[in-house]
């Protein structure tokens, strides 16, 4: 098995620490790298046109080793870092070999825009095999024109950490991401007073407003595991607390947020929309709360502490299994010995 080799260095974000674990698993379990330099996504400035123009020029000697491989499985990342290019890189790949997609992201759906999906499904039907986040993802991308026959559902992601135990010892909830774009967290403090919240990402001035609310500071992905404090992790999106609204309410209804991975790799239960495409494998592996609205924690998360021990038993149950890397490599092992009884 090959792979094409990149590395995200734009920021410390959830993008970045799935793909980078990604390539780590793949070398792990034997797979070799198509170019021989690592191709590594870099910006002088933060997305400027030239970093943009850099990337891909930097890119062109890597589309040249394409030609040599024949008969191979090639595993990439999709969508690609070189986005422009993915069609070109597919079409010179996929003539004599076998093409192998993880999905990390459908933009198309994230922005709703189903008619721009149709036109990425056409990319990569180009694959042999696909790996999707879980079986809403398999169904809405069937639904709009997917014909790939080997899809296996990723379920979680990994995240790759060490064997240390994570904290847990603070009577909060825990939220660990993006402090600009998460619009419902300021209407959940209002709501939720005599609720401690730790929160962990970029700095907000909003934050300062409510007493109840904790600032613990920006990390890097992988120091997150061990500083997150807390007793339950939220997994949300939209501008709602009731419901998860809008456009990236509605992604959630297909997508794996590496959020829920993070908190897992971290020791905590989770709280979760009901309609959230992992509510159901929250729900099946009983290491959280489901619920409809976020607008009365106090309440939601007082359980027994044998209700809540049981949920934290289970977390650190598969806790063990996403810092290893085992969903991703037990897929593998599937796709190299020829086993597609358990994709589609």
């Amino acid at each position: 098995m090959y792979y094409f080799s990149e590395l995200n260095q734009r920021g410390n974000h959830a993008g970045t620490k799935a793909r980078n674990d990604a390539e780590v698993i793949l070398k792990r379990f034997g797979a070799h790298p198509i170019n021989k330099k690592q191709f590594i996504l870099q910006s002088r400035e933060d997305d400027s046109i030239y970093s943009n123009i850099k990337n891909r020029l930097d890119l062109i000697p890597y589309f040249a080793n394409a030609k040599f491989l024949k008969n191979e499985k090639v595993f990439i990342q999709y969508p690609m870092l070189a986005f422009d290019w993915t069609d070109q890189y597919f079409d010179a790949l996929a003539k004599k070999n076998r093409i192998i997609l993880l999905i990390h992201d459908l933009h198309s759906l994230r922005r709703g825009d189903e008619e721009a999906c149709r036109e990425e499904l056409r990319i990569i039907n180009k694959a042999d095999t696909v790996i999707v986040h879980n079986r809403f993802m398999k169904e809405k991308m069937l639904s709009l024109g997917l014909t790939v026959q080997n899809i296996f559902c990723l379920d979680i992601f990994d995240y790759l950490c060490d064997e240390a135990t994570p904290k847990g010892d603070e009577d909060a909830v825990v939220f660990a991401g993006n402090l600009n774009k998460s619009d419902f967290l300021y209407r959940m403090f209002g709501a939720n007073k005599d609720v401690r919240f730790n929160i962990y990402g970029n700095p907000d001035d909003r934050l300062n407003s409510y007493e109840n609310v904790h600032y613990h500071g920006s990390f890097l992905p992988d120091e997150l595991p061990s500083v997150l404090n807390g007793k339950y992790g939220l997994v949300w999106d939209g501008g709602d607390i009731d419901g998860c609204s809008g456009v990236l309410g509605e992604y959630t209804r297909i997508n794996n947020p590496h959020k829920l991975s993070l908190y897992v790799a971290s020791g905590l239960p989770v709280i979760v929309w009901n309609e959230a495409a992992i509510a159901e494998y929250v729900d099946n592996n009983g290491i959280g709360i489901i619920t409809d609205s976020i607008s009365n924690l106090e309440e939601l998360i007082h359980v027994p502490d044998e209700q809540y021990t049981q949920m934290q038993e289970n977390v650190l149950r598969l806790r063990k299994n996403i810092i290893n890397g085992s969903h991703l490599t037990h897929i593998l092992e599937e796709i190299e010995r020829g086993n597609y009884e358990t994709a589609r």
